[in-house]
């Protein structure tokens, strides 16, 4: 089956459509970690793992389905890229409604329970870089919702495709040499 570039794009739409679900699904339950930690930690821990094995999954689908069982590892990192940088949309707007109209105290909660974990460590707190470091938080601004969202797809995006990286060379498969 040929390469198409117009192919591997709408099913990197369609299914990171799906992607963003499952990112968003993971985004509540680490807002729900300041409720109930243990519980809510290991779900989300659950979750992350889940990431790289959910987009082998739709990489596996993609070169299975539409490319003849076979399909280069430039195509499937583009695919893997690709996936997440469309998932990543859908799921910053969830992230910006919650902090901006659902919750708009969550940004600065999780700041002040990240100072406070921080001043908790003896390790930190006789530190001078211990020090510095709780002094720059305090100087810091707290970011705004829409400033949250961009890192979110920032950080989705350049973890995706370092993701990539590793996951097609797994799902790589080349043509058998034709004699």
């Amino acid at each position: 089956m040929p390469y198409s570039r117009n192919k591997l794009v709408y099913f990197a739409m369609e299914y990171g459509l799906l992607l963003s679900a499952y990112f968003a699904v993971k985004f509540f339950v680490s807002t729900l970690m300041l409720h109930s930690p243990m519980v809510f930690l290991v779900m989300a821990w659950i979750l992350v793992i889940g990431i790289p094995i959910v987009i082998y999954w739709f990489m596996r689908l993609y070169r299975d389905r539409h490319c003849g069982g076979f399909i280069s590892y430039g195509q499937a990192w583009v695919l893997g890229f690709y996936l997440v940088c469309f998932a990543s949309l859908p799921e910053a707007l969830v992230e910006y409604v919650y902090c901006q109209y659902i919750s708009p105290d969550y940004i600065f909660n999780q700041i002040t329970q990240m100072k406070t974990m921080l001043a908790a460590i003896p390790e930190l707190k006789d530190s001078v870089q211990g020090q510095q470091l709780l002094e720059a938080y305090e100087a810091a601004a707290t970011p705004t919702p829409i400033q949250a969202a961009f890192q979110g797809i920032y950080n989705n995006m350049v973890l995706g495709a370092i993701t990539s990286v590793v996951l097609a060379a797994m799902v790589r498969r080349s043509k058998p040499a034709s004699k």
